[in-house]
């Protein structure tokens, strides 16, 4: 796990300048602020997406219609969890720590855990999920679509489904084997998004848009 270093900052401040023990203050922490892994652990809680990209936090408020689509995509998941592979559906803030030594943790608007990772779901999720999925939007595009995908790529996750609701799209993406080996599916209004990993997970893509569409 990373801890403290005399030659980081934290918020523009020297990491000593914190207790070893004890919660980081709320107001410390803003969009591009520093943390270790261990520091990220003694944030409050919060209701806000927050999440530690190599030692730099990323956060922000979701919309009603944002958190709309989540939910339409997490009864859909749930729906075939349930039916199919009787994993764990989680949805953001939960932690997904990926590189703790590496300050790595992000927090998916939706995952799920099939049952042959389920052993690394507990208080945080230890590890990638099989299926990731981000609802992006255009002040995410880069993070989600470039930053992110790269992660989710190198770090083992099978799937990755990034929803955009103002392009009314679901683009899938996956490597079945070798990262290297990137398979991608784009799916509109009229089409049914069809998991490559479960082809039994499937959402009919107006239905994503919900009653806000």
């Amino acid at each position: 796990m990373g801890g403290a270093s005399a030659h980081r900052t934290v918020g523009g401040r020297k990491p000593s300048a914190w207790a070893a023990t004890g919660p980081i203050p709320e107001t410390a922490l803003t969009e591009g602020t520093r943390l270790t892994f261990d520091e990220y652990c003694r944030t409050p809680e919060t209701n806000l997406k927050r999440e530690l990209y190599f030692g730099v936090v990323k956060e922000g408020a979701a919309t009603a219609w944002h958190q709309g689509v989540v939910v339409q995509l997490v009864v859909a998941f749930e729906l075939f969890n349930r039916a199919h592979v009787k994993g764990f559906v989680g949805v953001a803030p939960s932690d997904v720590v990926l590189d703790a030594p590496r300050d790595l943790v992000l927090q998916p608007d939706v995952f799920l855990v099939g049952p042959e990772r389920l052993g690394q779901v507990g208080a945080k999720c230890l590890g990638a999920p099989d299926v990731v999925v981000e609802v992006t939007s255009p002040s995410r595009k880069r993070y989600d679509r470039v930053q992110k995908r790269a992660v989710y790529r190198d770090y083992g996750v099978k799937e990755y489904w990034i929803v955009d609701p103002l392009a009314r799209s679901i683009e899938i993406v996956g490597w079945p084997g070798d990262a290297r080996d990137e398979v991608r599916d784009v799916f509109r209004d009229g089409d049914t998004a069809r998991s490559r990993v479960w082809p039994a997970l499937a959402v009919a893509v107006i239905d994503v848009w919900g009653p806000l569409a």
